[in-house]
């Protein structure tokens, strides 16, 4: 028989399960955040090798180094090898004028900075030309920065 009682959930029960909820979820949007920033970091770094792959394939066809980066990129498109590979690169990745790839973005929405043989601003590593990204942050020359190497 019944006794007329319902059994229901104190106030106590429910603010203890709402807790749980609430930190299960936050541990789940770090965690997200986390693998986001990885691919993103790795996205960056697979642009940047593309990047230099094309670079290396320029200066063997031109038999000289760039100065500019776009200038580069636009003569790379006349290049079968080059072009393959910035065509091979998702196309929100580079920046367009007037049927020419002008430009290459990072993951982020961060233009990629080029430095040829000289240093032109930011930190020179006395090499010839590189690519830099601003990396997660989008600000330029700390330590979060992706490089087309391995800075010493």
């Amino acid at each position: 028989m019944h006794n007329g009682c319902r059994r229901a959930f104190t106030l106590l029960e429910i603010l203890v399960v709402i807790a749980i909820i609430i930190i299960l979820a936050s541990i789940a949007l770090y965690v997200g955040q986390k693998v986001i920033t990885g691919s993103r970091i790795s996205q960056t770094s697979t642009v940047l090798v593309t990047v230099s792959g094309i670079q290396n394939d320029y200066t063997r066809e031109t038999n000289r180094m760039p100065t500019d980066m776009s200038d580069f990129l636009t003569k790379a498109m006349s290049f079968p090898a080059s072009d393959k590979q910035l065509r091979s690169l998702p196309r929100e990745r580079l920046t367009w004028s007037g049927g020419n790839v002008t430009g290459v973005i990072d993951a982020w929405g961060n233009p990629l900075r080029f430095f040829p043989n000289t240093a032109s601003g930011g930190t020179y590593y006395g090499r010839g030309p590189y690519f830099q990204s601003a990396g997660p942050d989008g600000t330029y020359d700390n330590s979060d920065d992706i490089y087309s190497f391995a800075p010493q």
